[in-house]
């Protein structure tokens, strides 16, 4: 239904991902975003999990980099991603730094994104009545006249009928709200005069999501695998057998040449600096969205 929240969100992400093109052809907003299809003849109660579930899928799953500053992780050690020295951030960080975006905004975003994430954990996780954070889903979202702890399915109190309606007309308000803040957030960034500095942290925060996130590591190692073996997928401990392979082997001849005395971590982290800026200047140079298939299939390559 084209009212459904889930489809009009979908469709503004296709948008936004089309303008962030336009501007510098490797960038996106969200990598993948394939949203479950809501139940023509959903209840309230069903479409309004539905929407919350897909809501959180986009900013968790095809979107942490925007919210969250990453930490190199090479398989096992978590390190502060540098290039050139300085740290990565995330791109809502990047945005305020280069005063496209406020901090009041910012924090606007935040916190909706919190309340998100909290509203999907009560539902899709076993969690005891007294751990629901309602306040962080009030701020986020906004409040609901029986309070938002009132599920019934969740609840002791079972004669209480929670009004879903309500609930979806709020996050239907609220979710607008941010969208229009993502949206003058791309527009701006496109008519700023530093547009060519911010894509350049706008990749490497890219980057450095891709070399964090075990899901995307696996996922495209996955993808690595069925094109290099031309098989379906590879078995786990094939998958062990790469990861294994990249830590011992991940470091060119010409970096470990000018590392030479250095511990293990110091090693480990000269690797990820050095993959990194590859992979930051791949993502600014590439003609379509710079998905992780594509840039970590380089990085694949590069050491396999």
């Amino acid at each position: 239904m084209k009212n459904d929240l889930s489809a009009v969100i979908e469709t503004k992400v296709i948008e936004w991902n089309a303008i962030c093109h336009e501007m510098c052809a490797g960038l996106f907003i969200a990598d993948a975003f394939v949203p479950k299809p809501v139940p023509t003849d959903a209840s309230n109660e069903i479409r309004f999990w539905y929407d919350i579930t897909n809501i959180n899928s986009l900013f968790m799953d095809c979107m942490q980099y925007v919210f969250k500053t990453e930490k190199m992780k090479y398989f096992r050690s978590p390190y502060e991603l540098t290039k050139n020295g300085e740290p990565s951030s995330s791109l809502l960080k990047i945005m305020q730094d280069y005063q496209i975006i406020s901090s009041e905004k910012r924090k606007t975003i935040e916190k909706f994104v919190r309340a998100i994430k909290e509203l999907r954990s009560c539902f899709c996780h076993n969690k005891p009545w007294i751990t629901h954070e309602l306040v962080t889903i009030e701020n986020g979202i906004g409040r609901h006249s029986q309070q938002w702890g009132v599920f019934p399915h969740l609840s002791s109190n079972q004669r209480v009928a929670f009004s879903y309606y309500e609930g979806s007309r709020i996050l239907w308000s609220k979710t607008n709200s941010i969208v229009g803040i993502i949206d003058s957030l791309i527009s701006d960034v496109a008519d700023s005069k530093d547009s060519e500095e911010i894509y350049y942290h706008w990749a490497k925060s890219i980057a450095s999501w891709y070399f964090s996130s075990d899901d995307i590591i696996h996922r495209s190692l996955i993808r690595y695998y069925m094109q290099r073996y031309n098989r379906r997928r590879p078995l786990y401990r094939d998958l062990n057998d790469l990861k294994l392979k990249l830590e011992i082997d991940g470091l060119p001849d010409n970096v470990i040449s000018e590392k030479t005395g250095l511990s293990n971590e110091d090693i480990n982290k000269a690797i990820l600096e050095h993959h990194l800026s590859q992979a930051t200047d791949e993502i600014l140079s590439y003609n379509k969205a710079a998905n992780p298939e594509y840039i970590l299939g380089l990085f694949f390559n590069s050491v396999l």
